[in-house]
């Protein structure tokens, strides 16, 4: 495969960076789509003209209100699946989760926590929902204060690559073509990649890029194995197959808990048992 280096920054309509100057990347096909469908590719090859460029301000649309109506809502849901759930320990996940969202504005990466929130529809409920679970489990793990926000930073951001992506692929009511799966799969690198020169917890930006691999190495993008993967990775792993699974797309109707849960629970060479069984542990008997 064809390496480059790349002249100049390129960013995307949003002027959010996609790959940043000097870095050397592999001209896959996937890749070159992708740059070609947003009128980039060229911009591969091109030398620097000036260094005056400024990202335009992200628009803000509200999104202390979304927020709060997606937790009030989970809370909502939560509560009325699980029935070991520690009342303190849920209002703590969400504490955390509202001091990234309202407390750091002043952060760089802030930017894209707003740029998910107004990308497509499901993906800022889809981070909120996967770092409430993910704080839970990471609670139950015996994880400290400092380790639990990095977790949910991670969960958070760990589909931030998406936003990279067309929204016509991300909102598509039907199959993927394979070229269009391809591309999806470009996310947690890419997700990586855009977030990796900020200061957040090198193990947040590790669960980005971890996020879809499997235990037996049947993930992407490295084909990781077993204990390859960071903890933190196999939690959002879980909250995130999970919360997918339960919540509608465009694409697909909500699951049952029930149902999910006894799949993963039979997924035993791809999803960490232990994490499971966490999750299982906290439902209520009629769902198992």
């Amino acid at each position: 495969m064809e390496k480059v280096i790349v002249k100049q920054d390129i960013y995307n309509e949003q002027g959010i960076l996609l790959i940043a100057k000097d870095t050397e990347i592999e001209l896959t096909e996937e890749r070159l789509y992708l740059l070609n469908k947003i009128g980039r590719a060229e911009e591969l090859f091109k030398p620097v003209e000036n260094d005056t460029y400024e990202e335009p301000p992200p628009k803000v649309s509200n999104i202390e209100d979304q927020t709060k109506t997606i937790i009030e809502k989970r809370i909502k849901d939560i509560t009325s699946l699980y029935t070991t759930i520690d009342l303190e320990v849920l209002q703590k996940s969400t504490d955390v989760i509202n001091y990234i969202v309202y407390e750091c504005k002043g952060e760089e990466w802030h930017r894209y926590i707003v740029l998910q929130h107004s990308y497509v529809d499901w993906l800022y409920e889809h981070a909120i929902n996967t770092a409430i679970i993910s704080y839970l489990i990471g609670n139950a793990l015996g994880y400290d204060e400092k380790r639990l926000h990095s977790l949910c930073l991670g969960a958070i951001f760990h589909d931030i690559g998406m936003t990279l992506l067309p929204k016509e692929i991300l909102d598509k009511p039907s199959k993927l073509t394979n070229v269009e799966y391809h591309i999806i799969k470009n996310h947690s690198e890419m997700g990586y990649a855009l977030l990796s020169s900020f200061q957040i917890p090198e193990v947040s930006k590790q669960i980005i890029l971890q996020h879809h691999e499997r235990l037996d190495g049947s993930g992407y993008p490295q084909r990781l194995k077993g204990d390859e993967l960071l903890e933190e990775s196999l939690i959002v792993m879980v909250a995130e197959y999970f919360d997918t699974a339960t919540t509608q797309r465009s694409y697909k109707a909500a699951e049952k808990a029930s149902n999910v849960l006894k799949r993963m629970d039979l997924a035993k060479n791809i999803l960490p048992n232990y994490i499971v069984k966490i999750m299982k542990e906290m439902l209520t008997e009629d769902l198992l």
